[in-house]
């Protein structure tokens, strides 16, 4: 029973951890024998925070490893018990987490250990991890899901579904300034997109007549789409619904970019060929899609995208709205982040004023911490 308290404590700790060096420039490394108020001003720069959380996810793993089998009870993780084996391939995926999102730009992206990344997949996960959203239960719900389907005060990005449209209007959308940037509708054969016409309801999306998002904020920041997919008749599926912590198709995608990272396309094809298929886009080999109008995904100059251009847009379609974060860490490191955009955060003002620590930012076009 020690051995297993332990566990879950340790298991908090590295999280916390981990998704400090994923999302900061730098933060404080503790542990559990580390009391808060002894963490000082000893801020460390975000690679050291990696290290910690990986050395962490280890040392939860060597706990359950030298324990009884055991089993967690649904009381702790909200509707989801788990074994000390499963424990041990959860942490393996936050190990492959931490190697592939800690880069902040495409040549470090590049750089990983995918080889080491691949091995490691075959430890990681084989069921989705995550807690019971539960209306009864504070700090269950997940407001993320909620907004992804909300009908008139959150978009789905332009960005996002742009890659899918084959009428040029995506493109001519980008051309545009900022100012004169409006919701467009797209033409896809991608029918989580859309039916068979633009003006029918995809299996994943749907268009609205009205326009989505805030034009006060920017014209640009309007579409007409929204999610579907935990949509449900109470709207309310973000109260109800499983949240997914980490998901099996997130390791897959994961594991198709390991493997076009290592010359393996064909069989990176493979991963992504069913949902494709299945969305009724011509499947991928190793050169991307099949040229030609119908062409999806295209690239923001209009031709046919490559196979990786294919994995990532699968990635992102098949996975919202899944964690915003996989999708920001994805972007810094494929280099799809819009110029200015903050590759990570500076630590919160309300810490650093408390322990008399000058306040910083991020952010903006020439400026540390922006995207090129």
């Amino acid at each position: 029973p020690i051995k297993v308290a332990t566990s879950t404590s340790m298991l908090i700790i590295a999280v916390n951890t981990l998704r400090h060096g994923l999302y900061f420039d730098q933060a404080f490394i503790t542990d559990t024998l580390t009391a808060g108020s002894e963490t000082g001003s000893n801020l460390s720069p975000y690679p050291q925070v990696l290290a910690a959380a990986r050395a962490q996810l280890r040392d939860v793993i060597a706990e359950a490893r030298a324990a009884n089998a055991f089993t967690w009870p649904t009381t702790f993780v909200n509707g989801r018990p788990i074994t000390r084996d499963e424990l041990i391939r959860i942490c393996y995926a936050y190990l492959v987490k931490a190697d592939v999102y800690a880069p902040r730009n495409p040549a470090d992206r590049a750089a990983v250990d995918w080889a080491a990344v691949l091995a490691r997949l075959d430890s990681a996960i084989t069921r989705d991890f995550g807690h019971q959203a539960d209306p009864a239960i504070a700090g269950t719900a997940s407001t993320y899901i909620n907004n992804s389907f909300a009908q008139n005060t959150v978009r789905i990005s332009n960005r996002l579904l742009g890659p899918a449209d084959t009428s040029g209007q995506y493109q001519l959308w980008l051309s545009k300034p900022i100012a004169d940037r409006t919701a467009f509708t797209i033409t896809t054969p991608d029918r989580r997109i859309h039916g068979a016409t633009n003006s029918t309801a995809g299996t994943r999306f749907t268009r609205l007549t009205s326009t989505m998002g805030s034009a006060t904020n920017g014209p640009y920041l309007t579409s007409s789409y929204r999610s579907t997919r935990y949509l449900n008749t109470a709207a309310d599926s973000g109260n109800r619904a499983f949240i997914l912590q980490i998901s099996l198709d997130e390791m897959k995608f994961i594991r198709a970019e390991a493997l076009w990272r290592l010359g393996r396309g064909t069989e990176a094809a493979a991963i992504i060929n069913p949902t494709r298929i299945a969305a009724n886009l011509k499947p991928v080999d190793v050169n991307g899609p099949p040229a030609g109008r119908d062409c999806v995904p295209k690239k923001a100059d209009g031709s046919c995208g490559t196979l990786f251009d294919a994995i990532q847009y699968e990635k992102r379609i098949e996975l919202y709205p899944y964690n915003g974060d996989v999708t920001w860490f994805d972007a810094r490191g494929w280099g799809l982040m819009v110029k200015g955009t903050p590759f990570h955060m500076p630590v919160s003002g309300r810490e650093l004023i408390s322990q008399g620590i000058p306040y910083y930012t991020f952010g903006g076009e020439g400026l540390p911490g922006g995207a090129p």
